[in-house]
């Protein structure tokens, strides 16, 4: 109600019906009112406020935005849909100096128990492999002995390797809250991917993998390539797998984000502009890069999806070729690649476990793979991969003290920061 009958001092039963009318006059002047100012709003403010931020995006940065991606769709249709180049892709392995066993065992691959080598005999290969660590000091303690992870398949199916780091403050390097987001960020803004002079090559695509990300299939390396392929001709920024498992998804963001360990544009304006709104915006209560994605590219609200969604829904894309955190690992990844006749790799540190010679899969109920990716509680095999991971691999903080890190207070926003970064670049394997 707008008003209230106490205002009125008239017969009963007629003030009853007067304030009724009085009442409904009233809203309607306010909706009349809120429209108006609505309207007005809409015309005059310099935000957009119905977005994942708390204080909402500039107008100015969106019209920028639709200027950018209105130029790069003219020039795909200038090309197009032909290109003059072979595409170059680059396979990034970010890890702290404290994984390094971890990275080894993963380079080893493949073993008798996984016989998936990444590439043929004969592989015409025009992908490089970068090793990325957080810092200085991650750099130095594992420079001289990176030479261990040169395996046989490592230097026949890479043209060449490379070593480099991200340039992380020791807050970044010690705080995983913003630690992962960083990594990511100051890898795309590096010297060596902004200054193709660096390398020699101006990549195209980078598929950004964690330590714990395993191929899973023959060839895969290959396979990996024809999907880069195939997002170059479609225009598609981000390639990669939503959660595999049915625990924690809670949320739209749970269920719906692609995972970071995934395919990546190098070369779309667009993207990079998307890029710098998304961590610039995001809300505080999001750190996960991948996260922030998807909240950028779906956020809530009318002016939101208008402005945002609708333009860049066909940039993302789900895909088969990558599992992430797979539930139905069990019985054995035999079985496993048989239920997923398409994936190339899976992610998840209870794979490597796993192709370690783990019995944690005895515990593995027989023909239990629908219950076990339904079911939202870890099940006694995977309560057994998990116990394994805190003794050998620990997934999150594996840097001494890490943690919460103090804020400096001469640190500047990250996305403040002058690019390219420069970093440097040791030549593991020459092509």
């Amino acid at each position: 109600m707008c008003i209230r009958d106490s205002d009125w001092t008239m017969h009963p039963g007629r003030r009853k019906r007067m304030s009724w009318l009085a009442a409904g006059a009233g809203c309607l002047l306010l909706l009349l009112f809120m429209t108006a100012w609505s309207s007005s709003r809409d015309v005059t403010s310099t935000r957009l406020v119905a977005f994942p931020g708390e204080v909402g995006i500039e107008r100015s940065e969106v019209v920028e935005f639709h200027r950018v991606m209105e130029e790069e769709a003219r020039a795909r249709m200038q090309q197009g849909g032909s290109f003059q180049t072979r595409l170059e892709l680059v396979v990034v392995m970010a890890f702290a100096a404290a994984q390094l066993d971890k990275v080894r065992s993963n380079m080893a691959l493949p073993t008798k128990e996984a016989r998936h080598e990444p590439c043929s005999v004969g592989f015409d290969s025009r992908v490089d492999l970068v090793f990325t660590v957080p810092n200085q000091r991650d750099f130095d303690m594992v420079k001289d002995k990176m030479a261990s992870l040169l395996t046989p398949k490592v230097t026949q199916c890479y043209r060449a390797v490379y070593l480099t780091h991200a340039s992380l403050s020791h807050r970044e390097s010690t705080d995983y809250s913003i630690g992962p987001p960083c990594f990511f960020h100051n890898t795309l803004n590096s010297s060596w991917v902004l200054s193709p002079n660096r390398t020699g090559v101006k990549y195209d695509y980078m598929f950004w993998a964690e330590p714990d990300v395993v191929g899973i299939r023959q060839n895969w390396l290959e396979s990996l390539y024809v999907e880069a392929e195939q997002m170059r001709a479609q225009g598609v920024w981000q390639r990669g797998s939503t959660q595999q498992h049915n625990r924690k998804i809670d949320s739209e963001t749970d269920r719906w984000h692609i995972n970071g360990n995934a395919l990546y544009s190098l070369q779309s304006p667009g993207f990079r502009s998307f890029l710098r709104q998304a961590r610039k915006y995001n809300p505080a209560g999001v750190t996960a890069f991948d996260y922030a994605l998807f909240n950028w590219r779906a956020p809530r609200g009318r002016e939101a999806y208008a402005a945002i969604a609708q333009l860049v829904a066909p940039k993302f894309q789900y895909t088969e070729s990558i599992q992430n955190h797979p539930a139905d690992l069990c019985p054995g990844l035999g079985s496993f690649t048989k239920r997923h006749p398409a994936a190339l790799l899976a992610h998840g540190n209870e794979v490597l476990r796993l192709i370690a010679g783990s019995g944690c899969c005895e515990l593995f109920a027989d023909d239990a793979f629908l219950e076990t990716r339904l079911a939202t509680e870890l099940s006694p095999a995977y309560r057994c991969f998990q116990d394994e991971m805190r003794a050998g691999w620990l997934v999150h903080g594996e840097n001494p003290g890490a943690g919460r890190a103090s804020v400096s207070a001469t640190e500047q926003p990250s996305y403040l920061l002058r690019v390219p970064l420069e970093v440097p670049m040791l030549s593991l394997k020459v092509p």
